[in-house]
Order: C-alpha cells, then structure tokens, then sequence
C-alpha cells in the first residue's frame, strides 16, 4: 500500500476485517498522509483477527517524533 494515502490504506485494511496501526513518521520521500512501508508484506493475506501496521509520512513539525494510532 506504499504511496496510498493512509485513508485509502485503512479503507481497505477495514475491508479485510482486519485491525490496523498506523505510525507516523517524519522520515520518507512521499508527500505527508502517504504510507511509506507495511507489515506484512505486501500480497500477504490478511483477514478478521490479523493485524496490519501502516507506516505513515507525518507533517514535518518540531519536536514531533513517532506517534501511534491504534484501531
């Protein structure tokens, strides 16, 4: 999902029944919203009872590290 946006990520991590987290990050080359790196890997199935995390390019702000969002 590199290089969706985080929505269009969580949209279809929900579509799966899967559960997600999302972490922002100021690291990356890709406009801020866009997920950079997934686990698992991508084509791995994923279905109710599995968990997606979501690499997400944060808005450069100071004194702003990594931050967790959990669903």
């Amino acid at each position: 999902m590199a290089g969706q946006s985080v929505e269009g990520a969580i949209s279809i991590v929900d579509e799966s029944g899967a559960s997600y987290i999302v972490v922002y990050v100021r690291e990356g080359d890709v406009p801020a919203g866009q997920v950079i790196d997934q686990e698992p890997f991508p084509g791995t199935p994923v279905g109710s009872g599995d968990l997606v995390t979501l690499w997400v390019r944060s808005a450069d702000s100071p004194g702003w590290g990594k931050t967790v969002a959990i669903s």
